[in-house]
């Protein structure tokens, strides 16, 4: 439902049904396919396994990095790019569990790691006409680099800055218990068929019996 939702977000980012809507869509699906099939290789390769949350996040992770250059890249560039957002969330996730940084999701990866592909690929692979902005393929570069570094600084500074206020008046870390529980089941009350699951079970019915 993600990748069928990215057309509409990828082709309604062109805000007028044009020439340059079909091929959106187009490098928007390739960059998710060939996304997943890398993180799914490479996890095959270094893993021995087949890994399904590889393979999605792989996905998003093509889809994140094809899409501030859905509409100025060629089909073949889409699916390059995809390729290295897999190859990209596949080692960030690694990163990150060897750093010991909590991220179940592997959002950073997916999002923060192939996002950054992603725009820098803008000034690799955009075609200046399309994009329009009259500069080289460098100062395009330079440029995308700039964003990223600007709009990392303030997003980090304003967060902490609203954590370190929130957390005044609401402490945000929870109980130790708490967190052995879950958040979902102490903060929520929610139940998960896996927790309630009767398979759960079995092994101390066998210990009892």
């Amino acid at each position: 439902m993600v990748w069928f939702g990215w057309f509409g977000f990828n082709g309604g980012s062109a805000l007028i049904f044009d020439d340059l809507v079909p091929i959106i869509i187009l490098n928007t699906c390739l960059a998710g396919i060939w996304g997943g099939l890398a993180s799914t290789v490479l996890h095959q390769i270094t893993q021995r396994y087949v890994d399904v949350a590889s393979s999605l996040n792989g996905i998003i992770a093509g889809l994140v990095g094809v899409t501030a250059g859905c509409h100025a890249v060629s089909p073949s560039e889409a699916a390059f790019i995809g390729v290295v957002a897999g190859v990209i969330v596949n080692y960030g996730s690694q990163l990150l569990d060897q750093l010991e940084i909590d991220d179940a999701l592997k959002v950073i990866p997916t999002h923060l790691f192939a996002g950054i592909w992603g725009t820098l690929a803008v000034g690799l692979f955009g075609d200046p006409n399309i994009l329009g902005t009259g500069l080289s393929m460098m100062q395009q570069l330079l440029v995308q680099l700039m964003g990223i570094v600007t709009i990392g600084v303030f997003s980090f500074f304003v967060s902490y800055l609203l954590i370190v206020l929130i957390n005044r008046s609401h402490p945000l870390r929870v109980s130790e218990g708490d967190e052995v529980k879950g958040l979902n089941i102490s903060e929520h009350h929610a139940t998960t068929e896996l927790i309630e699951s009767p398979i759960m079970l079995t092994p101390t019915l066998i210990n009892h019996q």
